[in-house]
């Protein structure tokens, strides 16, 4: 049976986070590769760099602003045409087309900044994201997660 969603354990923290056809990170033993559809993480001769997370989510494909207002706990990213509510603040964003997926400290959205509607698709939350064609992932520490869009 396919997977539409999966977990694995990294050793140590997860890092590099990054979707094309497989999902890939990198950790204590560098490079690794998830095939999303049966959930098995092999090694990988990729790059692996520790970075920022994007919490102002700029430099994406889609222009877009991280608001908190009030200095409250919770941010607002704006899109062109839509304002997005979370709970919680940015951590991380990435984009793919007109789908923002944003993690924060308490939940995992996926925005779409063509119809305005929004979907949490995790109540953890965590710490990096990553899109694409077909699926988001995301890190929390050392767990990577996956879902199937």
């Amino acid at each position: 049976a396919q997977l539409d969603h999966g977990e694995v354990k990294a050793n140590g923290s997860a890092y590099g986070l990054s979707v094309d056809d497989a999902v890939s990170y990198c950790d204590d033993r560098g490079g690794r590769k998830i095939n999303p559809k049966t959930g098995e993480d092999v090694r990988s001769d990729r790059a692996c760099a520790v970075a920022e997370g994007n919490a102002a989510c700029g430099g994406l494909s889609i222009a877009l602003t991280v608001r908190m207002p009030g200095l409250g706990p919770d941010d607002v990213v704006d899109a062109p045409d839509y304002s997005f509510p979370l709970v919680g603040h940015v951590h991380d964003c990435a984009t793919d087309e007109k789908t923002i997926a944003v993690v924060t400290h308490t939940q995992v959205s996926l925005l779409d900044a063509a119809s305005g509607k929004a979907k949490v698709i995790d109540e953890e939350g965590g710490e990096r994201i990553a899109i694409g064609p077909g699926w988001v992932a995301w890190s929390d520490g050392a767990i990577v997660r996956w879902l199937k869009r």
